[in-house]
């Protein structure tokens, strides 16, 4: 009898310790399309990179599928920190042709603050097939969109 009142409390101190470790995660409405297409599976490798006050680099791997950008509360805390001066998003877009696979890396600068709207569709647009020019000579621009406005990055006016 003592054994099960034993085995019971320890069972229910196991359980109450697992359920206490829960993490929440913030589901940030999040959508990312490449020259115009959301595709399911292309996007890899989502980071978020920020630098602080003393030009301090960290690196926070993320979770994306099209539509959501997954938060853990840890990291939602530090991205609304106060000390973040500039902010990242990075990630690997993955292009299948006949027989290769093309990985495009892109960095892309992004307001602090940029997960607090509603949401956000970032739309990135590839300059080497010749649709857009980058003002920076890079092989890519982009615009955010977030309610109200359209921020364009890095893209020549048509």
């Amino acid at each position: 009898m003592l054994k099960k009142r034993i085995l019971t409390i320890v069972i229910l101190l196991f359980s109450v310790m697992l359920y206490g470790q829960k993490k929440e995660l913030h589901d940030i409405n999040f959508i990312i399309s490449v020259n115009d297409k959301v595709e399911v599976g292309a996007i890899t490798n989502p980071r978020i990179i920020t630098y602080g006050s003393n030009d301090e680099k960290e690196i926070f791997e993320v979770d994306y599928y099209p539509g959501s950008l997954l938060l853990s509360d840890s990291i939602f805390d530090k991205l609304s920190s106060d000390k973040i001066k500039k902010m990242s998003f990075a990630l690997d877009y993955n292009v299948f042709t006949k027989d290769k696979q093309h990985i495009y890396n892109y960095e892309l600068e992004i307001a602090v603050g940029m997960f607090n709207y509603r949401y956000v569709i970032l739309k990135i647009y590839d300059t080497v097939n010749g649709k857009r020019t980058s003002s920076k000579g890079k092989n890519y621009g982009y615009v955010v969109d977030i309610p109200g406005q359209s921020i364009v990055m890095d893209l020549e006016k048509d």
